[in-house]
């Protein structure tokens, strides 16, 4: 069988990202495999994203309306690639968002806070999002919400 021969095995392009001495979130999210890594749980690539800073990133570009003078990847597609990391349901990085009693889980809940109208591309990233952290963190979410004014 062809894809079983010895010595044809392609490595991926979020491999050779990683590889790199030095790179950024935003070198991982250009690659169209990111998120099929992610859902194979490729460890090294979770190592990068479980780190506060990074998922720190993600929230960011998935609650926080870009500038006017953004680009389209920031506008569009970092938005969209955080809602689908965050919803590939990795453990590592829900880990993440509820540490420190659930303060990165505060900061997308303050999405809500915005003026209207809400940016309604980032809102439904945040709803997916939310849904899926109450799902698979319902302990700590619903402790955090229950804490709440």
């Amino acid at each position: 069988m062809f894809w079983r021969s010895p010595g044809l095995v392609q490595t991926s392009p979020v491999e050779l990202v990683l590889d790199k001495d030095s790179f950024t979130l935003e070198d991982l999210l250009e690659e169209d495999d990111v998120i099929q890594e992610c859902k194979s749980l490729n460890s090294r690539l979770v190592n990068f994203l479980k780190t506060r800073p990074v998922v720190e990133k993600l929230v960011a570009y998935m609650v926080q309306v870009p500038g006017e003078d953004a680009d389209a990847k920031r506008e569009f597609k970092y938005p969209y690639l955080a809602c689908e990391i965050f919803c590939c349901e990795i453990d590592a990085v829900f880990s993440t968002l509820v540490e420190n009693d659930c303060a990165l889980f505060g900061k997308i809940l303050g999405f809500v806070d915005q003026d209207a109208p809400l940016n309604s591309m980032l809102a439904c990233y945040f709803s997916k999002t939310v849904g899926c952290l109450l799902a698979r963190r319902q302990t700590e979410c619903m402790a955090f919400l229950q804490r709440q004014p």
